[in-house]
């Protein structure tokens, strides 16, 4: 009985004997085999744990942020001394956006450093489309020092993008707010592109509906998840639409201010 506890993976089992012959014996040394297998699985686990700890590190430190930065920075110098000063802008924003990706593991960044963020990866696209479209901020200045959640923003300027401006002729906009509301923090993400079907609309944070564009449904459903899971459900983001006019995309999150050390669940 005992040995099939443990072939069952129990090895937590004590044979308790006290006879002093063959039986007892038999007894004290299956409880020292037992004893034995469990420590030896437990300095195997801590010795794999050890090794993939420092495979992270080793991949880590070969993309690090000065690794990464040190190659563009060539790159950039390269392009800069052969006149190309439109290469040079766009290397140095992306170096900047990978630092800032790679600065740091925290969830929660500030506001100012997440719209600083959004605007090198507007430059970059602005670059790829040829201008196709001008970003316009209105950040009330006395929420720049509060925490939000990291990358929110990025996905839903693509969306507006790729799925509301590019597919309209002419110059379009698209217009980030961000205000205190009701003792919360709200931005709107506002473009006049092509807009969004009704039906798509009413599923777009659920990418499990069959009615999707799973890349954009996913991205907004991603950040509605982040969203709730850190701060409740009372956060997160609402859409609306028109066909032929365009979309906003409000996020609402708790005040977080600068000062205030607020943990959160990811």
């Amino acid at each position: 009985l005992g040995m099939k506890t443990v072939r069952e993976g129990n090895l937590d089992l004590k044979l308790n004997f006290n006879s002093n012959d063959e039986i007892g014996e038999l007894a004290i040394g299956f409880n020292e085999m037992t004893a034995k297998i469990k420590q030896n699985i437990i300095e195997i686990k801590e010795v794999e744990n050890e090794k993939r700890s420092l495979e992270i590190k080793a991949l880590y430190s070969q993309m690090s942020p000065h690794f990464v930065r040190n190659i563009l920075n060539s790159i950039r110098w390269m392009a800069e001394l052969s006149g190309s000063e439109g290469i040079s802008s766009a290397i140095l924003a992306l170096s900047d956006m990978l630092e800032y990706n790679f600065r740091n593991k925290e969830t929660l960044t500030t506001v100012r450093d997440e719209v600083n963020y959004l605007s090198k990866y507007v430059f970059m696209q602005q670059i790829r489309y040829q201008n196709r479209f001008k970003v316009c901020y209105a950040i009330d200045e006395n929420i720049l020092d509060y925490k939000i959640l990291k990358l929110i923003f990025q996905p839903i300027v693509e969306n507006s993008i790729v799925h509301g401006i590019l597919p309209k002729k002419g110059i379009s906009t698209i217009t980030i707010k961000g205000y205190v509301s009701e003792n919360r923090l709200i931005f709107c993400i506002i473009d006049d592109g092509l807009g969004i079907k009704p039906l798509t609309l009413s599923n777009i944070l659920n990418p499990d509906t069959s009615e999707s564009n799973s890349e954009h449904r996913i991205a907004l459903s991603n950040i509605e998840k982040r969203i709730k899971l850190n701060f409740g459900p009372t956060y997160g983001i609402t859409i609306e639409s028109t066909l032929g006019k365009g979309t906003i995309v409000y996020v609402a999150l708790p005040i977080i201010r600068g000062d205030e050390n607020e943990s959160t669940n990811c």
